[in-house]
């Protein structure tokens, strides 16, 4: 499992799962504390269908692609710490039957969101509530 997975020291989780077209277990048991890289974690793991709002991600300043192209992944995730990340590039391009609310994201303190719901065809959540105010990126 991949809870028993010592990563209580690990600070990069980027590409961790990619394209592992099979995987579909719990991660809410891994240690993420002193991670600040969690792009492209999920990123074609096409059956990923699992919560994530345990993930403590208080120190992830990039989050672009995680869940890209996973296109089973429709889990909450307004509760993960975001008030760090300043990449959410492509963050859920073409994650097809995602549609979760996402008003409890931070994005204060994000640069670039380019891309980020690209071909999420079942996404409909409500982002007027977001600061986009140090937004430079988006299409």
């Amino acid at each position: 499992p991949v809870k028993s997975l010592d990563t209580s020291k690990t600070t990069d989780m980027s590409w961790m799962f990619f394209r592992a077209t099979s995987f579909n277990q719990p991660v809410e048991g891994l240690n993420t504390s002193k991670v600040t890289d969690m792009s492209h974690m999920f990123l074609d793991a096409t059956f990923f269908n699992q919560p994530v709002e345990r993930l403590n991600t208080s120190r992830v300043t990039d989050m672009s692609w995680i869940f890209s192209e996973a296109t089973s992944f429709n889990q909450q995730v307004k509760g993960l710490d975001t008030g760090n990340v300043k990449n959410m590039s492509y963050m859920f391009k073409e994650a097809t039957s995602f549609n979760q609310p996402v008003e409890g994201l931070k994005t204060a303190n994000v640069i670039s969101m380019k891309g980020m719901f690209k071909g999420a065809t079942s996404f409909t959540s409500d982002l007027s509530t977001w600061d986009m105010s140090n937004v430079k990126t988006t299409s």
